[in-house]
């Protein structure tokens, strides 16, 4: 059995990929995403690195994707289209998978395609509140799709979460673990908009707070007292610093929410104003409801916003890590093995 994974989302794909491997050892596993994060800068994606770390054949893909913003950079990627289309069939015909796992996006579109022409069937997993236009097309293609909250059209199985990040770890090196633990993040690929705020914060914070940054590969690190920035934080010191961290202060990507809400952790999200679908606030919003968390949208952030922020949700932090406890007891931790249940379900497989 030869099972082809894609998508834009890594982590859930991972937790599934530690799940076949568990059950299924022989099954052969093939990693098909993008070989850097940011195509200017040429910076290593983190799909490609990891898969690497997890032992994963990858094949690098590269593709345009459809934008709502019109401007140069549209035409190129636009451009991309067909070219990553005519690689998908390439590379489809080529593993000649039985099944293709999708995890959404511009990415696994053209993949999922070329797999529906060639008789390869297709299992979905949709993470986000809110599906954006690829995983439209994708499920109109796909045979099964899987969601990721019990209220979604599909087959409800959870978000996959990697089980490593429930495991107890130590402290990434040089963070003191005595003083309350604030968490930035700006997701796998940092925020250089996000960043700029967070510095001009952490002078003041680091009174108070050990600060830990995930700052992106394209940023560049700050060091001073009770501060710690790192490119990218992995497992299995990514796992202590969400379970130790007093407030996650960062972008709602649908996978950081997801670990975040599972753990019981307390937030303040500040999501992503062109992510499609308007996703990110879609997540947020719905951790804002339940009583877990805070949002600013980005076009409010400012040093004196956030500052206040956080101030408010420290002082009533009792009601929101009362709230947030309350709704992980809701969340399967066991959602990988649900999506792969529903995959050996098919009979081709």
């Amino acid at each position: 059995m030869k099972i082809l994974i894609t998508g834009g989302h890594i982590t859930p794909a991972l937790a599934v990929a530690e799940e076949i491997r568990e059950r299924y050892p022989d099954w052969e596993l093939v990693l098909v995403g993008r070989r850097f994060s940011l195509e200017a800068n040429k910076i290593q994606s983190e799909e490609e690195r990891l898969a690497k770390k997890y032992n994963l054949e990858f094949i690098p893909f590269k593709t345009g994707r459809f934008t709502r913003a019109f401007a140069l950079t549209t035409l190129i990627s636009l451009s991309n289209v067909p070219v990553g289309f005519i690689s998908a069939i390439n590379i489809v015909s080529s593993v000649r998978p039985n099944l293709i796992i999708s995890f959404g996006g511009y990415i696994a579109l053209p993949v999922v395609i070329a797999g529906k022409l060639m008789g390869i069937p297709t299992v979905t997993h949709e993470q986000t509140r809110k599906r954006g236009l690829s995983n439209r097309i994708i499920g109109l293609f796909a045979r099964k799709v899987c969601v990721s909250y019990p209220d979604q059209k599909g087959v409800y199985t959870g978000l996959p979460i990697r089980r490593s990040i429930f495991e107890k770890s130590k402290p990434p090196a040089g963070v003191d673990s005595k003083r309350p633990l604030l968490f930035f993040s700006g997701g796998s690929t940092g925020s250089q908009s996000l960043n700029t705020i967070f510095f001009e914060c952490i002078t003041l914070l680091t009174k108070r707070y050990m600060v830990v940054h995930q700052t992106g590969r394209a940023s560049e690190s700050k060091q001073m007292e009770n501060y710690q920035s790192f490119p990218y934080i992995d497992l299995p010191e990514y796992a202590w610093i969400l379970q130790n961290a007093k407030l996650i202060i960062g972008r709602s990507g649908a996978n950081t929410a997801g670990e975040v809400a599972a753990l019981g952790k307390v937030a303040l999200w500040i999501p992503l104003p062109w992510s499609g679908a308007n996703e990110q606030y879609e997540n947020a919003a719905f951790l804002v409801n339940k009583g877990t968390s805070e949002l600013i949208q980005q076009k409010n952030l400012t040093q004196a916003t956030l500052i206040s922020m956080i101030e408010k949700m420290v002082s009533n932090y009792e009601s929101y890590k009362n709230n947030a406890e309350k709704y992980s007891r809701e969340i399967s931790r066991n959602a990988a093995g649900k999506l792969v249940d529903e995959i050996v379900k098919l009979p081709e497989v």
